[in-house]
């Protein structure tokens, strides 16, 4: 097999269903691909080209720089440097983090980078939380955003965490971190982090049956790399119905996994409220 070339991953995401105009969320792995000509490079310049001048393209540039405890606070974490601090989430996203124009949010765990004349709007606004509606993921939703997983394991869509977010799933938890700020570091809390397990970070998981069976999941193949692409009003769709089903369905099914099994029975406590912000959320889905 020869060297995957601009042309082919143009293709290929072209195949998933990318448009001129489009904006991309893009989960990534470079080796996935085998052998790619020019590297993380060509891959940030095809995502850029599938969408053309009027697109955005939004890489996740998430960070490890968490405290989990008050007790742990003199163990001193790397401060979130908005403009320095590199990506631990591959080559692509930083090597697109790092291109003349791109921007970037301020959180200090799941930050975002976006490349394209949407990038502003959605990295303007990135509130304590991770997901919240009012930052890039609320944007992104807005957008109907088309999420790419570039030789990613399909456990890797972190806007099923934002969807928990947003259906308000009581198991959501919560760290310290350290930003960078003029004064020196400063400890700041991160609420609604998703810590613990979840069932959707296996390759075999009820929620992704689901939504293959929905025929959400759009299939591809580039080099060595398999892809995959879904709508973010899809996944919300079909996620939030598969919630309303199964309480807690985005949660590991093991039963000595003792955190899915008491998230689980606080989402059958607090059925009633989450059953209304999922209606609230579908109507949401239905506008875009």
């Amino acid at each position: 097999m020869g060297d995957v070339s601009r042309e082919n991953v143009v293709a290929g995401l072209r195949a998933l269903g990318a448009r001129s105009g489009d904006t991309l969320f893009v989960h990534s792995s470079l080796k996935s691909f085998g052998r790619v000509a020019g590297g993380a490079g060509t891959v940030v310049d095809s995502l850029v080209d599938a969408v053309g001048e009027g697109g955005t393209v939004v890489v996740p540039t998430h960070t490890t720089n968490t405290i989990d405890g008050a007790d742990r606070e003199g163990e001193m974490a790397v401060a979130f440097d908005v403009s320095k601090t590199e990506s631990m989430v591959g080559i692509v996203t930083e090597t697109l983090r790092r291109r003349p124009g791109a921007r970037r949010s301020s959180h200090p765990t799941h930050s975002v980078a976006a490349l394209g004349p949407g990038a502003a709007e959605i990295t303007a606004n990135h509130g304590p939380t991770p997901f919240g509606a009012d930052g890039p993921y609320g944007a992104m939703r807005a957008r109907n955003a088309l999420i790419l997983l570039l030789g990613s394991p399909i456990g890797r869509n972190t806007t099923l965490h934002a969807i928990e977010q947003w259906m308000g799933m009581p198991y959501m938890g919560e760290v310290r971190s350290y930003v960078a700020t003029p004064g020196g570091p400063e400890l700041v809390d991160v609420p609604l982090f998703p810590s613990g397990d979840r069932g959707f970070y296996q390759k075999r998981a009820r929620i992704h049956d689901i939504h293959e069976s929905a025929g959400i999941i759009v299939h591809g193949r580039v080099g060595a790399a398999e892809l995959k692409a879904v709508r973010v009003k899809d996944l919300i769709r079909v996620t939030a119905e598969a919630e309303l089903e199964f309480a807690g369905v985005l949660l590991c099914e093991r039963p000595d996994c003792i955190f899915c099994t008491k998230g689980r029975a606080a989402v059958r406590a607090k059925s009633a409220e989450i059953r209304r912000n999922i209606q609230a959320l579908l109507t949401l889905a239905d506008s875009i």
